[in-house]
């Protein structure tokens, strides 16, 4: 996070992608509702007071998890980014604390020639009876030192 906090810092533009399922696809979700439009319109207000800009593009698809983004999620993207956003846990729910799928697209994103910095997003739905893949994504970040934000909090106050 520190290069890419850096580049805000210096003034200069940031590029930041989101790869996540239905609930950054903005399904059921009006398009100003959506929480990938909220949060690039926050990211510009809080920004711009050290003359940065910031670009959101958003690689999310519908239904799918870490097994199809470890393969392809830079093809989501045709600018090079400095900040990845990863919000998967829904779709990651059956993996178990083991996540091979999410550790692959890690691993991916680490060794992408832009050397993106990276944010995991746990989100939950109802739809799984409140529960995610958070255990084995949050254990994979907690071993590479990667920030997590969740969402829970939110939902039980």
């Amino acid at each position: 996070m520190e290069r890419f906090l850096g580049k805000v810092r210096d003034g200069r533009r940031v590029r930041v992608g989101v790869v996540g399922g239905s609930i950054s696809a903005c399904v059921d979700s009006a398009e100003d509702a959506c929480y990938v439009r909220r949060l690039e319109n926050q990211l510009r207000r809080e920004f711009s007071q050290f003359g940065s800009s910031v670009e959101v593009f958003n690689g999310a698809i519908s239904a799918v998890g870490s097994s199809f983004f470890s393969a392809c999620w830079a093809s989501a993207f045709v600018e090079d980014l400095d900040l990845v956003i990863l919000e998967l846990a829904v779709n990651d729910v059956d993996m178990g604390k083991d996540n091979p799928s999410f550790d692959d697209l890690l691993r991916s994103i680490f060794e992408h020639p832009s050397k993106p910095s990276v944010l995991i997003l746990d989100m939950w739905s109802p739809l799984f009876g409140w529960s995610n893949g958070a255990p084995g994504i949050d254990n994979l970040a907690q071993y590479y030192d990667i920030p997590v934000v969740s969402c829970v909090p939110g939902f039980l106050s």
